[in-house]
């Protein structure tokens, strides 16, 4: 599963203890972590639109 659903999840109010409910194999920590590493994304948005790398 995406981390991006995990982390979704809990920026929807869903405890990480209970994200395992929705994904088995998903532990509160990996949960936390998946929310921190999308909060640190989202932190460097840009308005701006991305250029392709060639």
């Amino acid at each position: 599963m995406p981390a991006s659903d995990v982390a979704a999840l809990v920026r929807d109010g869903v405890p990480p203890d209970q994200i395992a409910e929705f994904y088995p194999g998903v532990t509160a920590e990996a949960a936390r972590v998946a929310a921190d590493f999308s909060e640190y994304v989202d932190s460097y948005g840009s308005s701006e639109p991305r250029q392709a790398v060639a």
